[in-house]
């Protein structure tokens, strides 16, 4: 086989993919898919969780003192 000198890798006839000009211009100022957003939902899920476990965490803390007191007195 004679190799044939000069020609680019689109004009060869034995490519299985066909060389075509690629445009990013159109997705230039397109936003970037944010990765990874299961763990920044689960991340939300968790933290709200641990927000209302406190709250109630405390709310049972400030019934039993009350209580307490009140038995106390």
């Amino acid at each position: 086989m004679k190799k044939e000198a000069g020609k680019n890798r689109a004009e060869r006839h034995h490519n299985v993919v066909p060389m075509q000009p690629y445009d990013n211009t159109s997705r230039a100022y397109k936003a970037e898919p944010r990765e990874d957003t299961s763990q920044a939902r689960f991340g939300m899920a968790l933290s709200l969780a641990m927000v209302v476990a406190l709250i109630l965490f405390f709310f049972f803390v400030y019934e039993a003192v009350i209580s307490g007191y009140a038995r106390f007195k």
